[in-house]
């Protein structure tokens, strides 16, 4: 055992250090001896490594995030605390039962952002203080959204399983008043899409359009206040589920209306953002593919902005919205333009402008994307076509046992 000067011993596996820097201090001259520091007993030879100086950028960087994880944490933990989820767990790859686990719990550890995981959050928050027995079904802001997330819809699936498992349980009242009640939502949801329909045909000019969207739209999404985390009233339960079965219904024909009646109208750029600041839930409420292809067309028509469709496609493919065959078109519509443009067929002002740097960038990145679109058309096509195959298997089985009995 070796003792160091202050009476106290060098740990075994440093001694053989020790040993090596006494070898080396009587090779240095006298002026270029350093104090020895004496390693202490029980410390690894291994490197410790120091965390890495960030810059000033990258220290507010992660300041934001902790202050926004600490925002998306601290209600969900409250929520914990006065039974509203149950008890929270850290996330443990293949440890448990995952069928025992909520929707929300196993989404911890995912590859889903803070951001998604929080809307997510809140629309499950939502549904499930939502009047389910006197609709007689999970009454749902996800019911009727078309083309909603893909990644979101099987937990979607899952919340309102576990959701209408739990009303059947809790429900005292006759299933005759759920029904009759029930049946009441419907008529309501297509007396408000109607004569908001209406109110839009009937604008003559794009102002008087904009307005009907503000007044009888926006204002009812901001009514129900999708961000707030107080339990909504049963008044805004029953508008929320309107609006989930109208709104992505009308803001696909406000994009119609500015495209046929009112052609050189700037509006039809200005919805999808307008929808965006409305907050992330009303965002993935009424954002459908049909939307951002109305979008990208008018970037196109009215600005000749390639650039803009390039993050919009980057947009859509990050969120998981499907490419369908009018996201194609546009694209093969936009080759055949440059085609042409490149050729001289459109004259040589379009020729020049086609060929820039900037133009040639955005088509190359623009070509990309055309690929990966054909490719997830070509994927969904098989999938839908073995599942067909597999419906069919399944309708003709009960003929083959009939005939065998």
């Amino acid at each position: 055992m070796v003792i160091a000067s202050d009476g106290k011993p060098y740990a075994d596996d440093a001694v053989g250090d020790l040993q090596d820097v006494a070898q080396r201090r009587k090779k240095q001259p006298p002026n270029d001896r350093r104090p020895l520091r004496r390693k202490p007993a029980g410390t690894d030879r291994r490197l410790q490594l120091k965390p890495a100086k960030l810059g000033h950028g990258e220290e507010r960087d992660q300041s934001s995030r902790r202050r926004f994880e600490g925002e998306a944490r601290g209600p969900r933990d409250d929520e914990a605390k006065n039974g509203t989820w149950g008890t929270i767990v850290d996330h443990v790859p293949f440890e448990g039962t995952a069928g025992a686990l909520s929707p929300l719990q196993r989404l911890e550890g995912s590859t889903m952002t803070l951001r998604e995981m929080e809307v997510f959050r809140r629309i499950l928050n939502k549904t499930a203080e939502s009047p389910t027995a006197e609709t007689g079904r999970v009454s749902s802001r996800l019911d009727a959204a078309p083309e909603f997330p893909e990644a979101l819809r099987p937990l979607v699936d899952e919340a309102k399983d576990l959701q209408a498992q739990k009303a059947k349980e809790m429900s005292s009242k006759p299933q005759q008043q759920s029904a009759s009640t029930g049946a009441q939502l419907a008529p309501r949801a297509q007396e408000y899409l109607s004569s908001t329909r209406k109110l839009m045909d009937t604008a003559r000019t794009e102002a008087a359009l904009w307005d009907v969207l503000q007044t009888k739209v926006f204002q009812k999404v901001e009514s129900l206040q999708l961000e707030s985390r107080h339990k909504p009233s049963g008044g805004m339960i029953r508008d929320l589920n309107v609006l989930t079965a109208t709104l992505p219904t009308l803001l696909l024909h406000f994009m119609t209306l500015i495209e046929t009646s009112f052609p050189r109208s700037s509006l039809g750029v200005m919805l999808l953002p307008a929808l965006e600041k409305r907050g992330p839930s009303a965002f993935a409420l009424g954002a459908t593919t049909g939307l951002f292809n109305h979008h990208m067309s008018f970037l196109y028509k009215q600005y000749s902005d390639l650039d803009a469709i390039v993050e919009i496609l980057a947009q859509m493919d990050k969120n998981v919205y499907n490419f369908n065959s009018d996201t194609r078109e546009l694209l093969a519509m936009i080759f055949d333009d440059a085609d042409a443009a490149s050729s001289g067929q459109a004259g040589p002002a379009l020729e020049a402008l086609w060929s820039t740097d900037r133009r040639q960038r955005a088509l190359t990145k623009l070509r990309a994307w055309d690929k990966v679109v054909v490719q997830r058309l070509h994927a969904d096509a098989i999938r839908l076509a073995n599942e067909k195959q597999v419906l069919d298997e399944d309708a003709d089985e009960p003929e083959e046992l009939s005939s065998q009995a």
